[in-house]
């Protein structure tokens, strides 16, 4: 399993799916969005049947892939890995949470939050 790289060929697989899908989508590629988010979760079922994956119990879908359980074992699987000390951007970003949050949640009412991101991505 380790040899042949499994345990990074799966999350992988499941991660490429899972933005191709995105990507289709966004371009209102229907059809093809759905066959591919199709197969993203059809990977991802079939990398939790295996021993390694099933342990994951955080893992309930494709966009809950990540390394950071792999990689940092015993690590929270919500919040940060690395202390905030030693991360500047994290302490401008706790210290002017109050603001980005009501930035970004007027974006989100005026529905704005998906076009930008769709925007920015291509």
């Amino acid at each position: 399993f380790f040899q042949r790289m499994c345990n990074a060929r799966w999350p992988y697989a499941v991660l490429l799916y899972s933005e191709l899908g995105r990507e289709f989508a966004s371009r209102y590629l229907t059809e093809q969005a759905a066959d591919i988010l199709e197969r993203a979760v059809g990977t991802f079922d079939a990398m939790k049947r295996l021993p390694y994956y099933a342990q994951l119990h955080s893992w309930q879908g494709p966009y809950d892939v990540n390394f950071n359980e792999e990689w940092f074992p015993g690590a929270a699987a919500i919040g940060p890995v690395w202390d905030k000390a030693a991360v500047p951007l994290a302490q401008v970003l706790e210290s002017n949470f109050e603001a980005l949050r009501t930035e970004l949640g007027a974006l989100v009412d005026r529905g704005l939050f998906d076009e930008l991101s769709f925007e920015i991505g291509r």
